[in-house]
């Protein structure tokens, strides 16, 4: 990797500065001007691609956290960040569990246990993720499906094939047990935990 541009250096300061300050929109503007400068500089990409997960827009930290990789691909923070990313958008979660561990690993490697444990905690989140989204996935095909069991009694009920008692029986019970199914189904707590948040920042 060559030497970064002192331009370029500049604006990324700049952006730091916003980032600390909570101005996330700025930062990022400044992060654009020193990658299109020179863009062979992982730590613009992943600072943005930071910014991008702040403001959770997913598809933003997908894109940045690649480049980054495409510059470095021993970046802690962007594999890190395309994890998250991947399990946030739900359409790779268990290659994005891999990028997790894969962050985790290096950070451990290059004995960084600050940044481990924040990576820890980001696995842990994204495990409560996929288990919710599994679970949501589930409980709207059992939903499906008692739907169809319903429709099979109301016709036999119909056809006289059970009497109205058997029928309000036969209901009861299916639902006693699709409720059961259900509660098994939707944890108590969705809300993630504040100790699970993001605390790594840019460089």
């Amino acid at each position: 990797m060559s030497p970064p541009n002192e331009a370029a250096e500049k604006f990324k300061q700049e952006g730091n500065a916003f980032y600390s300050q909570g101005q996330y929109e700025a930062a990022i503007e400044r992060y654009t001007q020193a990658i299109s400068l020179d863009a062979t500089q992982f730590t613009y990409w992943s600072n943005r691609a930071l910014c991008y997960l702040k403001l959770s827009q997913w598809r933003e930290v997908l894109h940045d956290s690649q480049q980054a990789l495409n510059c470095n691909d021993e970046s802690v923070k962007a594999h890190y960040f395309l994890g998250r990313a991947l399990v946030e958008l739900g359409e790779e979660p268990h290659e994005g569990m891999k990028k997790l561990s894969r962050a985790k690993a290096l950070a451990e490697s290059q004995s960084n246990q600050t940044y481990a444990k924040d990576i820890e905690k980001g696995i842990l989140l994204a495990r409560k993720k996929i288990f919710l989204r599994e679970a949501e996935t589930k409980l709207k095909q059992r939903q499906k499906l008692q739907g169809v069991l319903q429709r099979v009694l109301q016709s036999s009920q119909e056809r006289g094939d059970m009497s109205a008692d058997e029928f309000q029986d036969t209901c009861s019970q299916l639902n006693d047990l699709f409720q059961t199914e259900k509660e098994r189904l939707q944890p108590s707590n969705r809300n993630v935990p504040e100790h699970l948040c993001c605390s790594i920042t840019t460089v």
